[in-house]
């Protein structure tokens, strides 16, 4: 049986599908440039992997979204917003094999710890510069459109059979390992060398051994930055609960099927579709004429890195665990159940504190879709079997002994497709054919976001400028000039390249 379908009058407004970080800023930039938009949101709540936990008691933490890059266009638009940044350090210690390599007391971004050799802080330096060359020369391919036999055979190897060939020692390409896969949920040799390269260049380093770009997050939480965006929105721009089934392209116009909690469709007219919802999402939208073949293969070869985030409040008192590591502990890495553990600042007093678990790859696809109580239990009793061994002998003691009488409170947030990965397996890549396909205007319908552009929120920030500047060239509107720094002009030279 048919459902009722309502269909709004003809408009020169854009609809765009998701109110994450792309669809709010795709809607801002056009408002900007006097278009007007309206944003079918599918949740009952905005801002998609942007959101801040809050306990009762005021202690915040980041659902989601951790951290901003000093590349991230976000970091401008915050910057415009007048929003306060604190920065966090860009190292992380890491423990492996019971091994427990702190972050240099220097703040040397080198992670090489006093405990490195030689050879091994050497090799470090050979990483950092061979990988620094190979993002400068994608910067010029990107700006250019030529690419060097180099990148494209980079797009065909995996990222471990790279590191492998680069013959470093141990302790270096674990590092790697860690930290690619802290950062895509996957373990690394299902990614191809480029994109994980690309993936690992904030942790590159200058010639003076600190890292080339700076950590930040928005003070008060990052879902200020969304809160600024919807405040700068006309009302009822954004609509949620409103789940998009169909998009049609109708040569002059568009008209969007959406669904809303009841079952009742409605359908909206526009000028323009914009759709930013994860890529495999798109599987489960009609879009009409279909999209190519290529763009369609694109949809069905594009995977997604799996998390589970623990975030636990402690109770006061709990910093005597770590207070032996003189500050120089956290972020910390490791090969076990807990990921990448975080501890952030709890609350007003500045005394409390919330650690968080940041559990990937195969360990959180072991954990989903499991009671709450026991995907804590899990890692809180990771957390405890965490043990560093003691230097000169083959004694090992626990890093967090007795955590779990300090947990005052848990939140959970389950993640099974969490950010976008590219398999090689199937000999994809995030700059291969296919993924320009789907990037590409199709008609006037525009896909874009964090899982067509990159694996983060600068791939959100470059699809909604991207997009927004297409349309905007379209209406015959003059861009927007956006200042950028030496920092982010290779972030400009890709929407360019786009």
């Amino acid at each position: 049986m048919r459902k009722e379908q309502t269909v709004s009058a003809t408009s020169d407004q854009v609809v765009i599908t998701g109110a994450g970080l792309a669809g709010l800023v795709t809607a801002y930039e056009l408002h900007e440039r006097g278009i007007p938009s309206i944003v079918l949101e599918a949740a009952d709540h905005v801002g998609g992997r942007v959101r801040t936990v809050q306990f009762d008691d005021g202690a915040r933490a980041e659902a989601e979204l951790e951290k901003l890059w000093e590349s991230n266009p976000a970091i401008e638009l915050a910057r415009r917003f007048g929003l306060p940044l604190v920065e966090h350090p860009t190292q992380s210690s890491f423990l492996a094999d019971g091994e427990l390599h702190l972050i240099p007391s220097s703040g040397r971004s080198t992670f090489a710890g006093p405990q490195w050799m030689p050879t091994e802080r050497d090799g470090f330096e050979r990483w950092s510069c061979t990988a620094s060359r190979i993002v400068d020369e994608l910067d010029d391919a990107q700006r250019s459109g030529r690419w060097s036999e180099r990148l494209v055979a980079l797009q065909r190897t995996d990222l471990s059979t790279f590191v492998a060939a680069l013959a470093l020692p141990d302790v270096v390409a674990t590092w790697i390992r860690l930290t690619v896969e802290s950062e895509t949920g996957v373990e690394w040799d299902r990614i191809a060398a480029l994109d994980g390269i690309d993936d690992l260049r904030p942790f590159l380093v200058d010639d003076g051994g600190r890292a080339r770009q700076r950590r930040f997050s928005i003070d008060g939480g990052n879902t200020r930055l969304i809160d600024e965006l919807l405040r700068r929105l006309p009302r009822e721009t954004v609509q949620t609960g409103a789940l998009v089934k169909r998009v049609v392209d109708e040569g002059d116009a568009v008209s969007v099927t959406h669904r809303g909690a009841s079952g009742q469709e409605h359908g909206v007219r526009g000028r323009y579709a914009v759709v930013t919802t994860p890529v495999w999402t798109l599987r489960d939208i009609d879009v009409q004429p279909a999209l190519s073949s290529s763009a369609q293969a694109a949809i069905m070869s594009t995977a997604s890195g799996s998390y589970v985030k623990v975030i636990l409040r402690l109770g006061r008192g709990v910093e005597h665990l770590w207070e032996r590591f003189d500050g120089r502990l956290f972020a910390l890495l490791s090969d076990a159940l807990p990921g990448c553990v975080y501890l952030r600042d709890g609350g007003p007093t500045r005394r409390d504190h919330v650690l968080i678990a940041l559990v990937h790859g195969s360990y959180a696809r072991g954990l989903h879709d499991l009671p709450e109580r026991l995907i804590a239990s899990s890692v809180i009793s990771g957390l405890q079997s965490l043990r560093e061994r003691v230097r000169g002998s083959s004694i090992e003691v626990p890093l967090f002994p007795g955590i779990s009488e300090w947990v005052t409170d848990v939140y959970i947030v389950d993640c099974p497709p969490a950010v976008a990965y590219w398999p090689h397996a199937l000999r994809r890549s995030r700059f291969d054919a296919l993924a320009s396909a789907l990037r590409n205007p199709h008609g006037r319908i525009l896909i874009g976001g964090d899982t067509t552009d990159s694996s983060h929120s600068d791939g959100a920030m470059r699809a909604a400028t991207r997009m927004a500047n297409w349309i905007t060239m379209r209406e015959q509107i003059a861009p927007l000039p956006r200042p950028t720094d030496d920092l982010s002009h290779c972030c400009a030279a890709r929407l360019r390249g786009h």
